[in-house]
């Protein structure tokens, strides 16, 4: 959001007012104290509500967004198949150490679910091969949309029981 002033209103004169040398004056009054006309102290009251929950919100979830690889948000990341890499033997990798991270947060929530978590890896592995030979031109939305509600891809078989592409 930007600052606008009401056209000829008070702000907009004030953020206009001249300064000679070391002094401020505005409408004839000489202005003493630290005023800097470049500051943000007129901003926008939402900007800086959200600037404040933004800057609370890192605070509290940091330990979650961590881009040093080993946080559980970063680790979602792979999910993203428009980055995954082009190459084949880079592709095999991709996002190894990712599932690791995100089976050792949500492992036990998994396993109370009925996944067999031990089979993830290869399931990571079966589904990068199937979306990068069947679906590689679904954007992100198409992709997920395909996976989550179409068979066999929905189902509780899981994408295990889907023919691995030749």
């Amino acid at each position: 959001m930007k600052l606008r002033c009401k056209p000829g209103g008070i702000l907009e004169k004030f953020l206009s007012m001249k300064s000679e040398g070391e002094r401020v004056i505005f409408q004839g009054v000489d202005l003493k104290g630290q005023v800097s006309v470049n500051d943000n102290v007129f901003r926008n009251p939402h900007v800086a509500a959200v600037d404040i929950a933004v800057q609370e919100m890192r605070s509290r979830f940091m330990c979650f967004l961590s881009q040093s690889g080993d946080g559980v948000v970063y680790g979602f990341r792979i999910f993203n198949h428009d980055a995954w890499p082009e190459r084949q033997d880079a592709l095999l990798d991709n996002g190894r150490a990712e599932i690791q991270v995100l089976i050792q947060h949500f492992g036990n929530l998994l396993r109370n679910g009925g996944c067999q978590v031990d089979q993830v890896p290869q399931e990571w592995q079966l589904l990068k091969t199937i979306v990068r030979t069947t679906f590689k031109d679904k954007s992100y939305l198409g992709l997920w949309q395909t996976l989550l509600t179409k068979e066999p891809y929905c189902s509780d078989s899981g994408i295990s029981e889907y023919p691995t592409p030749t």
